[in-house]
């Protein structure tokens, strides 16, 4: 009786692993499959996020980098505006508007002086009279050492100016040819005539019948404006978080076009990427990626991940699951057939389903 018993058991033994070899050969490994083949898919895509993060960093550089040499941003910013302002004919109003939200912006380290062709002032913000002999002096030069000829006024013949008081007015190391260079294309800047920087630096440009004199003060040299304007025009219509900070400095350091939920744990990560061997740092459900940019100055870019920690283990489990789920009517009839030893009743159709699953799988 024991025998038998013991018979039993081991026949009972051995169908059940036949039943669970089965069940492991044929639901087991394909939902593994499954689920590394979804986890796969997952990962791929986030792959692809990175490097398209790190393209439009480098984008950014490229186009943040152009800000970085504040004199030549600014020189340019004129030239091409005053240039527009010309082509299209604008109204005195037009472009004083635009001069004084350069300054506000500026935060009111801009100043100009607008004469036309003849020498009659049009617009200043400074307390000089542009009409006195000293001022008609510096008209004079300016007129005709500037870059641009378009208001022919470089076509007349020239007049001889008196540049020690060009120089009483303008800054002590002023010469002719530093207004030609600073709107000359190739040499964008701004005019230091005063190497102690007790007077402004100058831009001076002509255009149309208009004679412009732009004034900043030395401490815009210091500025990191023209990084940000060229950051916040490059991101304004991208779907990434761009910004800059300084690895060395503290939160005050972190600035973005756009507002930043909580800045500290934002700059510990960048400091944490900006320190490490990778460039790109997967960061709660955000992609991290930064940049070198001036010594001081790093660039950093940010975008949601496709797929949150969570999907990444929700997803690939819930379809192995689904797989396993339509093959749970095999499982309950291979039971029934070996471990049950009842007789197989499955028509055609389930048998072709069963098939097809599996070869999905």
């Amino acid at each position: 009786m024991k025998q038998t018993d013991n018979t039993t058991w081991l026949g009972t033994g051995r169908k059940f692993l036949a039943w669970l070899l089965m069940a492991i050969c044929f639901v087991g490994i394909p939902a593994l499959l499954i689920f590394t083949a979804v986890d796969r898919y997952c990962q791929l895509v986030e792959l692809e996020l990175g490097k398209e993060l790190k393209m439009s960093l480098q984008q950014a550089i490229s186009e943040t980098s152009r800000g970085v040499n504040i004199g030549n941003y600014l020189a340019r910013n004129l030239d091409e505006q005053l240039r527009d302002f010309s082509r299209n004919h604008a109204t005195d109003s037009v472009i004083i508007d635009w001069l004084e939200s350069e300054r506000k912006i500026l935060d009111s380290r801009l100043s100009y002086l607008i004469w036309d062709s003849s020498g009659t002032s049009i617009a200043q913000n400074i307390s000089a009279d542009p009409q006195s002999p000293d001022w008609r002096e510096v008209f004079t030069e300016i007129s005709q050492a500037c870059y641009n000829g378009e208001n022919q006024l470089r076509l007349k013949s020239k007049i001889k100016t008196d540049l020690s008081l060009v120089r009483k007015v303008l800054g002590p190391q002023y010469v002719s040819n530093m207004l030609e260079d600073c709107a000359n294309p190739k040499n964008y800047d701004l005019c230091c005539i005063d190497s102690a920087l007790r007077h402004p630096l100058i831009w001076a440009n002509s255009y149309s019948n208009r004679v412009y004199l732009i004034f900043f003060d030395p401490a815009i040299l210091k500025s990191d404006m023209g990084i940000k304007r060229q950051l916040a025009n490059f991101a304004r219509n991208r779907p990434q978080l761009f910004g800059i900070f300084k690895p060395d400095a503290d939160v005050s350091g972190l600035w973005s076009p756009r507002p930043v939920a909580s800045p500290e744990n934002l700059l510990t990560k960048l400091k944490q990427l900006n320190h490490g061997a990778s460039n790109v740092l997967e960061a709660d459900n955000q992609l991290l990626a930064t940049a070198f940019l001036t010594p001081q100055l790093s660039v950093f870019a940010g975008t949601d991940k496709h797929y949150s920690t969570q999907e990444r283990v929700i997803y690939p489990l819930a379809v192995a699951s689904m797989f396993a789920g339509l093959m749970l009517p095999f499982l309950i009839y291979s039971w029934r057939i070996t471990i049950a030893d009842k007789p197989g009743s499955l028509s055609i159709r389930p048998r072709i389903a069963f098939i097809f699953f599996f070869a999905c799988a």
